[in-house]
């Protein structure tokens, strides 16, 4: 799962460098207001019957079908919606542009809507060899389609070009990977949303508030900041949304298998929260320290602005981290509606801070608000994980000890480069001082992690855990070795 990541989020960063160069912050604005109308509606509204049927230990054809006769109900109303949005667009939008666009992502609910439900068991089952493929050649087709639109366009309708090859790759590739064969069905809808009307609730909020942003910047300060905040945020929130998130995501079936055992389903659940921070909280920290390097070697000096709002919205980020597992665990108990009642408290308190942010502070104003918003939603997540499994708030923060201590050195070493006298630390940005600025940081982490690992008897943790995977990982590339080395003889 964390290759699938490693090759989704690379080919994201690749995309963007390329665009960034190609296309102009105006460009990227106009499309992330857009996106976001388009992701209110088609993701705010989504259903999420796979984790229904996940949730369920064998589901049947009949529950299969309805969950997709659902989904492609759900998929034609989305488009009518925003086709309605865009006709109104001029009430909403100053750009005229902005309608052309929701006219064309409108198709793409309507293409998801009809996937094959059958792809959930990729994750039911573990089955992370297929999702592999699932996954990574939708996302190749997206970004060949986006880079060749791009230079043959040079205009902002090379994003939406790879947006819609993306929905038709996974819909060929869903009925292509997987068996199973829906039919129209409409009798089990009553099972299916008495699981998914308080997620769907939770979606919708939680879109709108992690989108409102987008509008407030757009209304406030332009398209173009808008364009540069959007590849900062885009950049910035990646540790969570793309790497830590699916993660999480693949904890879910687990709980969901042992659910009626307290016991173990805390157990895991903490298990898999340490795992994150470790992983989740140096990389966060490390993107925002080197922000500003990594926005001048992977976007160019221009655009000087998205370095700010990465540098920021990388520390929002890993904010979420110390609870982040606990959305798959409240799933696999089907507690959704403490899930809704958590986004609503969000819905509520975050468009007041971000207004007034952008209103007394501008731009950083803003971010400010964000960031202060971002540590009130972990102390309300961390009050609620205590409520569900019965263990002290802090309890987060002294079990992830060695993480946090282990950050801090990390961030000292990278802090520190400039001031050793090394000529080389004060040169200009450029792709291998960044490497080396991110080979030392990671050094500096891992080795005060299991320094201080080795000082507490090697406890069963996540480092035990961390040597596993690379033995097995070594044996594994061993084996292909000899093989290869056998063929050739």
């Amino acid at each position: 799962m964390l290759l699938i990541k490693a090759i989704e989020r690379s080919l994201g960063i690749i995309n963007i460098a390329i665009l960034a160069r190609l296309l102009t912050p105006n460009d990227f604005g106009i499309v992330a207001v857009a996106a976001a109308a388009y992701g209110v509606l088609s993701q705010g509204l989504d259903l999420h019957f796979d984790n229904a049927l996940i949730q369920k230990k064998e589901p049947d054809k009949t529950l299969l079908s309805t969950a997709w006769t659902l989904n492609a109900i759900r998929g034609v109303i989305i488009a009518c919606l925003l086709a309605i949005l865009a006709y109104h667009s001029e009430l909403f939008f100053d750009s005229p542009d902005v309608q052309t666009i929701i006219y064309v992502l409108a198709l793409i609910p309507l293409i998801e809507g009809f996937n094959n439900i059958g792809i959930m068991y990729f994750i039911k089952d573990f089955e992370y060899n297929r999702l592999f493929t699932f996954t990574i050649s939708m996302k190749f087709c997206s970004f060949m389609a986006t880079v060749a639109a791009a230079f043959y366009l040079q205009s902002y309708w090379a994003l939406i070009i790879g947006m819609l090859t993306s929905s038709i790759v996974g819909l060929i590739l869903s009925y292509k990977l997987h068996p199973f064969r829906p039919f129209i069905s409409t009798h089990r809808w009553q099972e299916l949303f008495s699981f998914s009307i308080w997620l769907m609730c939770s979606n919708l909020l939680s879109q709108l508030t992690s989108r409102i942003d987008i509008f407030i910047i757009n209304r406030w300060l332009g398209t173009a900041t808008t364009g540069a905040y959007h590849i900062g945020q885009d950049i910035g929130s990646m540790i969570v949304t793309q790497i830590i998130w699916p993660l999480n995501k693949t904890l879910f079936p687990a709980l969901s298998k042992i659910k009626d055992d307290a016991a173990r389903h805390k157990a895991l659940y903490i298990q898999n929260r340490e795992v994150l921070i470790a992983l989740g909280l140096p990389l966060g920290v490390g993107l925002s320290i080197l922000s500003r390097d990594f926005t001048d070697v992977v976007l160019g000096a221009e655009w000087a602005l998205a370095s700010i709002v990465l540098s920021i919205v990388s520390l929002s980020s890993i904010a979420h981290i110390f609870t982040i597992g606990l959305e798959g665990a409240l799933l696999s108990i089907a507690k959704t509606k403490a899930l809704f009642l958590r986004q609503l408290i969000a819905a509520v308190i975050q468009p007041v801070a971000l207004i007034a942010g952008v209103i007394y502070g501008g731009l950083l104003g803003l971010l400010c608000g964000r960031l202060l918003i971002s540590f009130l939603m972990v102390a309300i997540n961390l009050h609620l994980s205590a409520k569900i499994f019965a263990m002290s708030m802090f309890s987060h923060f002294t079990l992830a000890w060695r993480s946090i201590i282990s950050t801090f050195v990390m961030v000292v070493v990278l802090t520190a480069l400039p001031l050793t006298g090394i000529e080389l630390f004060n040169q200009p940005s450029s792709i291998l001082l960044l490497l080396l600025k991110v080979l030392i940081g990671a050094s500096a982490y891992c080795i005060c992690h299991f320094g201080c690992w080795q000082l507490c008897n090697k406890p069963n943790s996540v480092e035990r855990f961390i040597l596993i995977l690379l033995e097995k990982a070594i044996e594994k590339l061993s084996f292909t070795l000899k093989k290869s080395a056998n063929q050739q003889g």
